[in-house]
C-alpha cells in the first residue's frame, strides 16, 4: 500500500512539473520551405490557407537543436535551399517584415 502512495506522488508531481513546464515555455511547431541558409539564420515560407504564402526569419543560436528526417544532429550547412522542415520555437513572432523568429528551439529536415 505503501508502495502505491509513492508511485501515487511522484505521478502527480511529474504531471503537474509537465504542466508547469508547457506554461513557462511553450512549444509552437509549424511546417515550412527553406528559402535561404544564412549563418544564423534560415528565411522559410510557409503556406497558411487565409493568408497566402508568409515569410519567416528563423533564428538560429548555438543551442537550438538541428535534426535530419531521422533525429541524428546535423549542422547549418547540411541543409539545402528547398529543404522542407518543421520548425519548433516558443511562440513568439517578432512583428516585421519578414517575421522574425527570435527563439527556435529545433529545426528538423523532412525528408
Amino acid at each position: 500500500m505503501h508502495t502505491k502512495s509513492i508511485t501515487f506522488i511522484v505521478m502527480l508531481g511529474i504531471i503537474i512539473l509537465s504542466s508547469i513546464m508547457m506554461l513557462l515555455f511553450p512549444r509552437v511547431m509549424f511546417h515550412a520551405t527553406i528559402v535561404e541558409i544564412h549563418d544564423t539564420y534560415l528565411l522559410v515560407s510557409t503556406q497558411n490557407d487565409f493568408l497566402g504564402e508568409e515569410l519567416f526569419l528563423v533564428m538560429i543560436q548555438e543551442d537550438t537543436k538541428l535534426f535530419n528526417h531521422n533525429y541524428s544532429h546535423i549542422s547549418l550547412t547540411d541543409f539545402s535551399v528547398g529543404d522542407q522542415i518543421n520548425v519548433t520555437f516558443n511562440g513568439e513572432i517578432q512583428e516585421s517584415y519578414p517575421g522574425r523568429i527570435p527563439i527556435c528551439y529545433r529545426v528538423k529536415r523532412i525528408d
